[in-house]
């Protein structure tokens, strides 16, 4: 009887150890599950860990514990076996297998990195996997986790992919108005990602704040991976590589879609180290299997489609030189989708976006005649850097002396030269549609910040106490920092250079002035700043206000109520044009001097 009751309390404590282990409800053991906690997320009542179709609202912000690893990813092409436990809020939650690897390129220098997850329901081969939605968003079984270590707010550059969102939203996606060219299109398709905040936890311990992001998936881009015409091109695209170069350089930029593609020498098409695409005049374009022969002519189709693309400046040059303007928008038109190209434009006026003009920025065709462009990396909007060493002046577009420039980079040229008064009408849209605006801008930031919560953020800044954006930049004796005037034409700082008092030069994407005579002495001893919420918001205010004497806008004016004690405020003090302040603005629509204006 005995031996029957110890046999009974080991079953018993099996069953209960099995229930807790698949459990997401367990006892608060480690930092996670009080994160948990406090956040009131581990009240589960919808448990995904068994589904294969994951459908909820986009979250506000998510918690995710990995496990299984003892270090993240620190190089890519190292895939790892791990778990994730995720809470989605709404009482939302799945435990899933999960593939992780490092995610990102010049990111990867940084001390805290991206990162991918590929979810799977099999035994991590990746082959049986779910499908995954947050609100909206496209069915994705792979995620970026972007970690945005330059910058403060750890996700500008996924609110200023939300701005986008919704200027993209204002005039159409880019494939509404290609649906002749589109089988049963998707109309949760972007073609840009999106993103939410996410807590993520290694072992039970905070690791980090990031942003769980959509992927740049053809199917977000509403494409088929086998039609010759549904071509999507990532990676460095600018003067030197492409658009005016006689000689494309295949190996700067990847061509995303079609799949299955064949290069000169005969190899398949790797992405991750691109070489050119087969044509016809390669000796290992004819072949006997005759589904390998279907890939070479499909690839070959592809590649005439991007060399005529390539060819395009050539062909307006051209039209240029006859000096008939209609003629060159006309061919410029054929070509490239003007609204998408206007939409960046005046995106990329607002957030100051300079580092979209070469590899960040997507390039797509549907029917390999006319392209379309969209933003994917935003770290360097609202006056961030990519160097993650300094913000710039609202007054620049990054670290450039002209406000209002667009980059003279391949159709930026020509847009540019061809079409401010389309940017300029844009502008005025967008304005009136309270897209453009300081209330709308701020309440972004504002809601991505409360949304992470302060909590987070210190341990965020606990745990990566190296951030340069809460540190400061420190001049070395006989040196002062500089504005950005003049940049381009300072030269760079050198050692061996004698410097006299009010010698300007220009180190580390930043500019320094003499304050003596120095030689062989950096300018800085150390480099960093000091970054806020209040700074973000300042900034669109300063930013919005010069647009708006670019352009000549002279509508509803929103002057923001900044405070660095309630980092949580959006925006409420809103004035007529005649200066009358609105004493309680309400949330949602409010009609001022016959203009709308949104309030969140």
């Amino acid at each position: 009887m005995r031996k029957m009751k110890s046999k009974i309390v080991v079953i018993v404590v099996l069953i209960v150890g099995l229930w807790y282990w698949k459990s997401p409800i367990k006892a608060q053991t480690t930092t996670f599950d009080k994160a948990i906690a406090a956040a009131g997320l581990d009240n589960v009542t919808r448990d995904y860990s068994d589904s294969d179709i994951i459908e909820v609202e986009e979250p506000l912000c998510a918690y995710a514990n990995i496990t299984g690893l003892d270090t993240m990813p620190q190089a890519k092409g190292y895939p790892q076996n791990a778990w994730m436990d995720v809470y989605l809020g709404n009482g939302c939650f799945f435990r899933k297998r999960a593939i992780i690897d490092a995610q990102g390129n010049s990111s990867l220098a940084f001390e805290k990195k991206n990162f991918k997850v590929d979810f799977c329901d099999d035994e991590w081969a990746g082959e049986v996997t779910p499908k995954i939605s947050f609100g909206d968003w496209v069915k994705q079984d792979s995620y970026h986790f972007k970690a945005y270590y330059t910058d403060y707010l750890r996700g500008a550059g996924t609110v200023a992919l939300d701005l986008y969102d919704q200027i993209a939203q204002s005039s159409g996606r880019p494939w509404t108005r290609a649906l002749d060219h589109i089988a049963k299109p998707k109309a949760d398709a972007r073609c840009y990602p999106l993103g939410f905040p996410c807590i993520v936890y290694l072992n039970g311990e905070f690791y980090g704040i990031f942003a769980w992001q959509l992927k740049k998936h053809r199917d977000n881009m509403n494409q088929k991976r086998d039609v010759a015409t549904h071509i999507h091109l990532d990676g460095t695209l600018n003067d030197d590589t492409f658009w005016k170069s006689d000689a494309i350089d295949w190996t700067k930029f990847e061509v995303r879609n079609p799949k299955e593609l064949y290069c000169m020498d005969g190899t398949l098409y790797d992405g991750d180290h691109p070489k050119e695409l087969i044509d016809e005049g390669s000796p290992f374009f004819s072949d006997n299997d005759p589904e390998v022969k279907s890939r070479k002519e499909l690839t070959a189709q592809v590649k005439h489609h991007i060399e005529r693309l390539n060819q395009m400046n050539a062909v307006l040059l051209a039209l240029k030189q006859q000096g008939n303007v209609d003629e060159v928008r006309q061919a410029f038109e054929e070509s490239f989708d003007v609204t998408t190209l206007v939409d960046y434009a005046c995106h990329h006026h607002v957030t100051a976006n300079f580092d979209g003009f070469s590899k960040n920025w997507q390039w797509f065709t549907y029917d390999g005649k006319k392209w379309y462009v969209t933003p994917y990396d935003l770290d360097c909007t609202f006056g961030n850097h990519f160097s993650g060493n300094f913000v710039s002046d609202a007054q620049y577009t990054g670290v450039c002396d002209r406000l209002e420039a667009l980059y003279p980079i391949g159709p930026v040229d020509w847009l540019a030269n061809y079409y401010q008064d389309q940017i300029k009408q844009r502008y005025h849209e967008l304005r009136q549609e309270s897209i453009i605006d300081a209330v709308n801008i701020c309440s972004l930031l504002s809601e991505w910040y409360t949304h992470v919560g302060e909590d987070n953020y210190a341990r965020e800044w606990e745990r990566w106490p190296n951030s340069k954006c809460i540190s400061e930049t420190i001049a070395n004796d006989g040196w002062q920092q500089s504005d950005w005037s003049n940049y381009w034409n300072l030269p760079t700082w050198n050692d061996s250079t004698a410097y006299n008092t009010g010698n300007r030069v220009v180190l580390n994407s930043m500019t320094w002035e003499a304050t003596a005579p120095t030689i062989g002495v950096k300018p800085w001893a150390q480099l960093g700043y000091t970054d806020s919420l209040e700074r973000f918001m300042t900034w669109i205010d300063k930013r919005i206000a010069l647009l708006d004497k670019h352009f000549d806008y002279n509508g509803l004016t929103t002057v923001m109520s900044h405070s660095e004690n309630d980092s949580s405020k959006t925006g409420k003090n809103v004035y007529t044009l005649s200066g009358q302040r609105l004493s309680k603005p309400r949330n949602g629509l409010n009609i001022v001097d016959g203009k709308k204006i949104w309030m969140r």
